[in-house]
């Protein structure tokens, strides 16, 4: 069964895959423990069945098709949700983080220096993880598309923290996707 086309059949997987995996990067890049955040998140919401350590995790994210390391496997259905609703919690816990990294409250200096911070360690980590051969990593790495994407992606994150988060992130990647 793949991924959440059983809503939208139109919707390719791995635009999916390669959304939530940047969703988690993104998380990575915000939190110098994201990988334990996001294994705290797979407890509190009892889904360690699904996920049970970060080996599993890492198989789950290696079937996007931009990483070094692509499975080529697809995720069930109950795989996927497993995800959003990690990535929609751990959302709520860096909201605060979020809200700064978004707002145009703080002097332009302070903002700055929280973006370039984001935007160093983001870069790493997809260069670290990614395959740069793909054009879809090379795409998103150009200086021109990177602001934006960074932008849009935490923006979803965003989104998905608090209360309806799950849905609204379900709802943004089967919308964006494909």
């Amino acid at each position: 069964m793949a991924f959440l086309t059983l809503t939208k059949t139109t919707v390719e997987e791995s635009d999916l895959i390669e959304q939530i995996d940047l969703l988690f990067i993104a998380v990575e890049a915000l939190d110098i423990n994201g990988v334990e955040a996001i294994m705290w998140a797979s407890r509190q919401l009892d889904l360690a069945d699904i996920i049970p350590n970060r080996v599993r995790l890492w198989r789950l994210r290696c079937c996007n098709p931009m990483r070094y390391r692509n499975q080529h496997k697809k995720l069930s259905l109950e795989e996927g949700d497993a995800l959003i609703q990690i990535l929609s919690l751990v959302a709520k816990r860096l909201y605060p983080t979020l809200h700064q990294l978004l707002s145009t409250t703080e002097p332009a200096d302070i903002i700055f220096q929280r973006w370039t911070f984001f935007h160093i360690r983001f870069i790493e980590l997809i260069k670290k993880t990614m395959n740069l051969h793909r054009h879809k990593v090379r795409h998103l790495l150009q200086d021109t598309a990177m602001s934006s994407n960074e932008r849009r992606i935490l923006t979803i994150l965003g989104l998905a923290a608090g209360e309806g988060g799950t849905q609204r992130l379900r709802a943004i990647l089967l919308a964006t996707a494909g």
